[in-house]
């Protein structure tokens, strides 16, 4: 995954989590520092020296190669399992060899700290049972009978802490969902006033332009007259393609100019569809649930499902010699689905591939392909199963709340 794909919240979470990380990493490397010391004052035996060394890794790795090693520590198994071994190993020798409790419950308090934030509640749960059983079994019966209270009441407060270190994780994680919601925010703010700069950039140019040569167009038909009827077909050809290309240049500035806020896609889309079928005179059925209502889309997401529906219908005005439309629309298992279904000669072209189609020139069907696979949708097309015609579905699952 390119670094440019990468969504903020994650970018913010991470980093987040790395600089925590690292803090307390770093914490205990000087507090292994600190063992060392007395360990080698108190002349400590060879092979308990080489386990303080054998320690120093799992802080040392957190700090310079979280890039390599961060998969592993946020979901990986080995790491926190060697981590509450470690722990729990240093804290008997801390205590039992050292007699230096601090330093050893230090060393445990940081590590509660670093899997509480780095790690589930169950995974922060098994590292405490897996380091408390390591002391107790590792200590004898005779450290449990001397620090029997003491023992309980460290290990309590040491879950408390690793509790907390995880509410903390938490509010990590959701800072990173705040984050990209409010990114998410901004992008559609910022999408939709591009928009209306559009609309009012395709107004003041291109659809007055377009405009101008459709009134010509039909200013010279009209003066032609019977005089030349092959000069006349041709004014007349060009009227029209000047006729639709200015009715398709209303059609896109009605959907940049309306695609702010929708309260109800349903009723829009609605809207939508029925606007159509009054300009095309197509006999147009619509078959949507009274208790239909979808009301969370907004944004990018409704001016693409709306641009789909829209160059449906564009394709049975221009290619399926129609003469009615049935048009279904449903919300299940958190998807939409728009079913555009004709009575016209057939799908032909429409049930080749994408590429196939770019090749050749349809590049609207491609397009819809495309707009619909950014969101994780899909669009079918097949023969209509009440005899002649084509049904084009949509399928487009609905955006996080």
């Amino acid at each position: 995954m390119h670094h440019e794909e990468v969504s903020l919240a994650t970018q913010v979470q991470s980093g987040t989590i790395k600089s925590t990380v690292s803090f307390f990493a770093c914490a205990r490397l000087g507090v292994l520092a600190s063992t060392g010391v007395v360990a080698a004052s108190e002349s400590l035996e060879t092979s308990l020296a080489v386990m303080l060394l054998l320690a120093m890794p799992m802080s040392a790795l957190l700090l310079w190669s979280w890039q390599y090693v961060s998969n592993a520590v946020l979901n990986g198994r080995m790491f926190p399992v060697v981590d509450a071994l470690v722990a729990g190993l240093l804290c008997l020798l801390s205590v039992v060899r050292l007699d230096t409790p601090a330093l050893g419950g230090a060393y445990l308090l940081l590590s509660a700290v670093l899997i509480g934030i780095t790690r589930s509640f169950p995974w922060v749960m098994g590292w405490f049972v897996v380091t408390g059983v390591v002391v107790i079994l590792g200590g004898g019966t005779t450290f449990v009978h001397a620090h029997g209270l003491t023992l309980v009441i460290f290990l309590f407060f040491i879950g408390m802490t690793a509790i907390l270190a995880f509410r903390m994780g938490n509010q990590f994680r959701q800072t990173g969902r705040l984050t990209d919601e409010l990114a998410d925010a901004r992008i559609q703010r910022a999408a939709s006033e591009e928009r209306l700069f559009i609309a009012r950039d395709l107004h003041d140019s291109v659809a007055k332009s377009v405009h101008g040569i459709r009134m010509l167009a039909e200013a010279l038909r009209d003066d032609l007259g019977d005089s030349d009827s092959a000069t006349r077909r041709l004014a007349e050809t060009l009227f029209e393609a000047a006729d639709e290309a200015s009715r398709e240049a209303r059609a896109v500035l009605d959907g940049l100019n309306s695609s702010g806020q929708i309260q109800d896609l349903s009723v829009h889309l609605c809207r939508q569809i029925q606007a159509w079928g009054k300009r095309t005179g197509h006999n147009t059925v619509f078959n949507v649930p009274e208790d239909l209502q979808v009301q969370r889309p907004q944004g990018e997401w409704a001016w693409n499902v709306e641009r789909v529906l829209g160059e449906l219908l564009s394709n049975v005005e221009k290619h399926a010699e129609a003469g009615g439309v049935l048009v279904t629309m449903s919300c299940l298992d958190e998807k939409v689905t728009v079913v555009v279904e004709d009575d016209g000669r057939g799908p032909q072209e429409a049930m080749r591939g994408q590429e196939d189609l770019v090749l050749e020139g349809h590049y609207g069907l491609a397009g819809v392909r495309e707009r619909l696979r950014k969101f994780g949708g899909e669009l079918r097309i097949a023969h209509s199963a009440r005899g002649a015609g084509t049904t084009a579905t949509m399928i487009v699952p609905l955006p996080d709340t």
